[in-house]
C-alpha cells in the first residue's frame, strides 16, 4: 500500500488526540466504497451481493461485493456531496442546522470491496451503484410500508 494525506505537522515525539487523523494508508490490491442505501431497500441487501459502481466519466464499471451492511440509521453524512443541494441522492432535515448534515430520511451504511484497480476508484467521488436485491412486489413494499407506519404511529414497536 502506500501512504496518503498525511498529516506533515506532526512531528516524532508529538502528543495526538485519539480523534486525530493521521494519515490514510490506501492499499494497491482491494479497494473499499461506502454506500447509502435508503429504508425501503435495506431488507432486500444482503452480504456477498454483486455490486457494480459507476463513476462519472468512466466507461466501465467496477464490480464489487457487498461485506457490511450496517443496521443502524445514519444520524449524521459523511461528506456534503451526499446532500441533496449538492447534487446527492439525501435531502437534509429541515429542523437541523444544515452544518449537522443529519438526512431527513433513514439511510444506512453498505460497505463494498474488491480486487485491483484501486487506482480507478476516486477517494472521495459520488458514483452510482447497482447491487444485486431480492425482487419484490409494489404491493408486498406497499404493504412493508404502511405495516411500518402503523406499529409507527401505534407505539406497537417500542418496548417496555
Amino acid at each position: 500500500g502506500r501512504i496518503e494525506d498525511s498529516d506533515i505537522s506532526l512531528q516524532p515525539g508529538s502528543w495526538i488526540s485519539t480523534s486525530t487523523h493521521i494519515a490514510t494508508l490506501v492499499s494497491a490490491d482491494r479497494w473499499r466504497a461506502k454506500a447509502l442505501v435508503g429504508e425501503e431497500d435495506l431488507a432486500r441487501l444482503h452480504v456477498g451481493a454483486k455490486a457494480k459502481i459507476y463513476q462519472s466519466g468512466e466507461g466501465q464499471p467496477i464490480i464489487g461485493r457487498v461485506v457490511s451492511i450496517d443496521h443502524n440509521a445514519v444520524t449524521r453524512l459523511s461528506s456534503l456531496l451526499l446532500a441533496k443541494d449538492h447534487g446527492g441522492p439525501v435531502q437534509l432535515n429541515p429542523t437541523a442546522p444544515a452544518k449537522d448534515l443529519r438526512p431527513q430520511g433513514v439511510w444506512y451504511r453498505v460497505w463494498i470491496e474488491g480486487d485491483g484497480k484501486a487506482a480507478v476508484l476516486k477517494r472521495e467521488n459520488r458514483a452510482e451503484i447497482s447491487i444485486e436485491s431480492q425482487r419484490q412486489s409494489l404491493a408486498h413494499r406497499w404493504f412493508n410500508s404502511v405495516s411500518l407506519m402503523l406499529i409507527q404511529q401505534t407505539g406497537m414497536g417500542k418496548e417496555g
